[in-house]
C-alpha cells in the first residue's frame, strides 16, 4: 500500500512540474500538511478529554457503581 501511495505522489508531482504548475502543488501541499496538523491537534485534545473524564468516572467509583 505504501508504494502505492509513493506512486501517486510522485505521478502527481511529476505532472505537476511537466505542465508548469509546481506553484499550486507546493501550494496544494502546504495547505494538506497544515490541515492534516490542525486535525491530529483535535483529535488529540479531545482524546485528552475523553480520557480525563473516564479517568474522573473510574476515580469516583463510577463503574463498579454501575456494575
Amino acid at each position: 500500500m505504501n508504494f502505492v501511495l509513493l506512486g501517486i505522489i510522485i505521478l502527481s508531482v511529476s505532472f505537476g512540474l511537466m505542465t508548469g504548475s509546481a506553484e499550486a502543488v507546493g501550494a496544494a501541499a502546504a495547505e494538506g500538511a497544515a490541515a492534516a496538523v490542525e486535525f491530529a491537534v483535535s483529535v488529540g485534545g479531545m482524546i485528552c478529554f475523553w480520557c480525563a473524564v473516564m479517568e474522573l468516572m473510574r476515580r469516583c467509583g463510577l463503574p463498579d457503581a454501575l456494575a
